[in-house]
């Protein structure tokens, strides 16, 4: 987040459109969504509720877009907008 900070008073100034984008964020965060999970051939299918992809901007603009899947443990799986890992694997077998 992009802030100021006044060398004499001290006073820490953020940027506005950050602050916004920081509780647009804290907003969804904390709602729960319920969504489908249906069969499309031999494939599952998840519906992504807008308001998650509104947030992931750069979705907007193409259909096709590819997520990465991770299965952290039995019943959790993460997906990932970007190509960064946010996870580290562990025990990796060979």
């Amino acid at each position: 987040m992009r802030a100021l900070e006044c060398p004499n008073c001290k006073e820490v100034s953020l940027h506005p459109g950050d602050l916004k984008d920081y509780q647009d964020y804290q907003k969804l965060q904390e709602r729960d969504f319920n969504v489908k999970l249906r069969m499309v051939g031999n494939s599952f299918c998840v519906s992504i509720p807008k308001e998650l992809i509104d947030f992931h901007k750069e979705f907007e603009k193409e259909s096709d877009n590819l997520v990465r899947l991770h299965l952290e443990g039995p019943g959790k799986i993460s997906m990932f907008f970007s190509t960064t890992n946010y996870y580290k694997p562990t025990n990796k077998q060979r």
